[in-house]
């Protein structure tokens, strides 16, 4: 569940937010926990089709887009997203395909390079690479 996130990310929550006085929003992704769009049928074939990263980013711009309408004096708030793994991933994307929306992102284990194949020789990385790391 999305509250876990908030339990896990305690160098945000309670120090560098409230330092800054910064508003955290964790915005729960489509298809996982209960934000199932299509309530029981969002798991068969035809629904399926809007779980894709795309729409997982316009999500969460809406969402700011929301936040920044509705809260009072948000409207002119820098936004600066964040997450590690799959979340890091989201922010560096995020931050690339919506710049005026996300002003920076604090990205830790993205796998970003991972979407960028034509780029794996270069860097030395193949399919394997990962696995390789962690048997040696």
């Amino acid at each position: 569940p999305i509250t876990e996130f908030w339990e896990i990310s305690g160098f945000i929550v309670q120090h560098l937010a409230p330092k800054l006085g910064g508003l955290l929003i964790f915005p729960e992704q489509r298809y996982y926990g209960a934000s199932l769009p299509f309530g029981d049928a969002s798991f068969q074939a035809a629904t399926l089709n809007y779980l894709t990263t795309a729409q997982v980013l316009e999500d969460i711009v809406d969402v700011i887009g929301h936040v920044k309408a509705t809260i009072p004096g948000a409207a002119g708030c820098p936004v600066v997203a964040f997450g590690g793994s799959y979340g890091g991933t989201l922010t560096a994307l995020l931050r690339a395909s919506h710049p005026a929306t996300v002003i920076g992102g604090l990205a830790a284990s993205s796998e970003i390079g991972y979407y960028d194949k034509a780029a794996w020789t270069a860097h030395g990385v193949d399919e394997y690479s990962f696995e390789d790391s962690v048997v040696a």
